[in-house]
């Protein structure tokens, strides 16, 4: 149940930290980085891509924690 908890706090914190950044304007590296992943795969969506940034968050965050 804790790790539960735990694990669900850290993904409303990569969640509430990337909408912070948005309405900053401060994903910019992210979004030409979505650029180039988009020019090697074109079929990549950006949707695909946010994901798999946030699950390596998640996995840092999950690394510094153990």
């Amino acid at each position: 149940m804790k790790n539960e908890t735990r694990e669900r706090a850290a993904v409303a914190h990569v969640n509430a930290r990337l909408t912070a950044m948005k309405s900053k304007g401060e994903l910019r590296e992210l979004n030409q980085s979505f650029k180039e992943a988009r020019a090697v795969d074109p079929s990549l969506r950006y949707s695909e891509f946010m994901e798999a940034k946030k699950a390596a968050l998640l996995e840092a965050l999950a690394s510094r924690s153990s």
